[in-house]
């Protein structure tokens, strides 16, 4: 699509850096964000740059302090499971079919989520797509805590900027068969 696309690799990120760029996106992380760079992303989406948050259900956890500058928190330590295998390598792939139609989906009937979490705080964000509601959501070796309709998809305006919030950033991989 003609986009260009770079990886950040000077520790700590901080605003100079983010200048550059249109859109941050975080796929999953392995690690914490300092205050400082905290801060820099905040200030980067205030003043009008675009930023896209999607952990995978194991990495939620790094991201939350992130999030949380944004008023919004993931689930950790678990997964969004459904009784249907909709994909044919992967367990735990719900199908996500209750969607908004905003101007972002509106050619989008459903999409699937491997390995995902949920929002469980969506602050003062659009929630704009939810788990269908026969899904659980699944901490291992304990029994499923609660069932379907989690919201999974979110978005927001930030200052001059647009968060996007969603529970997997596994669809952006281009390793699936």
């Amino acid at each position: 699509n003609k986009f260009l696309v770079s990886k950040i690799t000077v520790k700590p990120i901080n605003y100079e850096t983010l200048q550059k760029y249109d859109v941050l996106v975080i796929p999953r992380t392995n690690g914490d964000y300092s205050t400082v760079e905290i801060d820099a992303i905040e200030t980067f989406v205030k003043e009008g740059g675009g930023l896209l948050l999607a952990p995978v259900c194991w990495s939620a956890s790094f991201i939350n302090p992130l999030a949380a500058r944004f008023g919004i928190k993931f689930a950790t330590e678990g997964q969004i499971c459904h009784p249907q295998n909709y994909y044919p390598k992967q367990k735990n792939a719900p199908e996500i079919s209750k969607i908004e139609r905003t101007d972002m989906l509106k050619d989008i009937n459903k999409f699937y989520l491997v390995n995902c979490t949920y929002i469980i705080d969506t602050g003062q964000s659009e929630v704009i797509a939810y788990s269908d509601d026969d899904a659980w959501f699944e901490i291992p070796v304990e029994k499923p805590n609660s069932l379907g309709h989690f919201p999974v998809l979110s978005r927001m305006t930030y200052g001059k900027g647009k968060v996007i919030f969603i529970t997997s950033p596994v669809q952006f991989f281009n390793d699936w068969e």
